[in-house]
């Protein structure tokens, strides 16, 4: 499958794999920004994407920056979105952190979307 970016800013890192099995591309920073404890940022990357008919984009954390207290919100980017693809941050350490601008924050991955109607009953199956 191929998908068509386009940088917003020229520095912008467009989302690669690091390895050839990797399920996800990794996402980078666009800038500077020190995050105070407790603090939530919406970083950009720069990158906007054009999302196919039928698929969604997920922004997913990674496990290094969870380990150290930094939570990367889970996302989704609807096939309507064409803005700068952020990523979403909290700082959750009792510490600084701070963002530098290339630094791999979170990754990146394209799923099918299915499209469902709810139908109201009486009664559901037990577990």
């Amino acid at each position: 499958m191929q998908i068509k970016y386009k940088k917003k800013h020229p520095d912008a890192i467009p989302f690669q794999y690091t390895r050839e099995k990797d399920a996800c591309m990794d996402m980078f920073s666009l800038i500077d920004k020190t995050l105070y404890a407790g603090e939530t940022a919406i970083i950009p990357t720069g990158i906007i994407l054009e999302i196919p008919t039928g698929f969604e984009g997920i922004v997913r954390g990674r496990s290094g920056l969870a380990s150290n207290g930094i939570h990367v919100h889970l996302g989704t980017i609807d096939e309507n979105y064409v803005g700068d693809i952020g990523i979403i941050i909290t700082n959750n350490s009792n510490k600084l952190f701070h963002v530098a601008r290339g630094s791999r924050l979170a990754q990146f991955t394209i799923k099918p979307v299915y499209r469902v109607d709810l139908i109201e009953v009486q009664e559901i199956k037990d577990t």
